[in-house]
């Protein structure tokens, strides 16, 4: 258990710790118990893993929770491994034999072709066995009573595909895709179209936006650290965070009343960025350069420049800091 957090107590306020989960527990109970290592009044982590599955889980520490929802569209790098011939009613190796079929006629040419044919943007249905839920309900609690309902296919992008390793079975690949992306269901459609069926049978996450594996505290170094000053050089502040999202620049003599709550109208605006769409999401900087306010756009770059300048053009999505 660390003693103290007294000296160090500032740095876990508004940061997210970039965690290594080990196989075995789920999601909440690791962050459980980083919650408790840390003295965290409140914790949540960006992404759930599997107990099957290993890696990174970035866990948001007190203040930085606020950001969490912003955070979901983060790309996202696995190490998979797919068994051919064999499919599960989960789509992994938790789950129970449903089909097995010979991989005798499938080639090391036919394989590369197939993980070709998903890069870019697919369609992909969503797993019984997933927390996706279904008017309320989550899929697996459906899926543990015998109960399978159709699900809409979501729009995923495979940035990358790349096979590295094939012994007998089992072929590794590693795979960057935007968020949403089920690595179970990639390696169980990449075995019907080969035509023997196919299942995740090992899965590490890599990397999550700028929270990369190489950089990352498991739980022993956690327990092992005797104060919170080792810890805090794996906690990555909020302005390193949000530093993926464009910034829209408030004028000096509006910034005050901007972030105390004043519409944002195009007179208080002095930049924006070449181009956006409507609904996009933005930072604004306070006076030290820190993210005080995430905002979105309520118009597309065309129709913002067409807009009044009294016109409200862009709506507060969350106030980090008041000025």
């Amino acid at each position: 258990m660390i003693k103290s957090l007294d000296s160090s107590e500032k740095l876990i306020k508004e940061g997210i710790l970039n965690f290594y989960k080990p196989l075995g527990p789920t999601s909440f109970k690791a962050v459980q118990k980083v919650k408790d290592l840390l003295k965290a009044k409140k914790a949540g982590h960006l992404g759930t893993l599997d107990p099957m599955a290993e890696g990174v889980l970035p866990i948001a520490l007190n203040g930085s929770t606020r950001i969490i929802q912003f955070l979901s569209d983060l790309t996202k790098e696995y190490v998979v491994e797919l068994g051919l011939g064999t499919e599960t009613d989960t789509q992994d190796a938790t789950g129970v034999v449903i089909s097995k079929k010979s991989i005798e006629h499938v080639k090391d040419k036919d394989i590369e072709n197939a993980a070709r044919d998903f890069i870019g943007e697919i369609e992909q249905i969503p797993p019984m066995y997933s927390a996706k839920k279904q008017n309320g309900t989550p899929l697996y609690k459906l899926a543990r009573k015998g109960i399978e309902v159709a699900r809409k296919p979501n729009k995923i992008t495979i940035h990358s595909l790349e096979i590295f390793e094939k012994i007998d079975n089992r072929i590794k690949f590693r795979v960057r895709c935007s968020s949403g992306s089920y690595m179970r269901t990639l390696c169980h459609d990449i075995g019907r179209q080969l035509g023997c069926g196919g299942h995740m049978t090992k899965l590490i996450r890599q990397e999550v936006g700028i929270f990369k594996s190489k950089n990352a505290i498991n739980l022993e170094k956690i327990e092992r650290f005797e104060d919170m000053e080792k810890v805090s050089s794996y906690i990555v502040p909020i302005d390193q965070i949000l530093s993926f999202l464009p910034e829209i620049r408030i004028k000096t003599e509006c910034l005050d009343q901007v972030l105390n709550g004043s519409l944002l109208t195009k007179s208080v605006i002095e930049t924006v960025p070449e181009e956006f769409n409507s609904g996009a999401k933005f930072r604004i900087l306070d006076r030290a350069g820190v993210p005080a306010a995430i905002v979105e756009s309520m118009f597309d770059k065309k129709r913002y420049e067409l807009t009044d300048r009294e016109n409200r053009v862009f709506k507060f999505k969350r106030v980090l800091t008041t000025n």
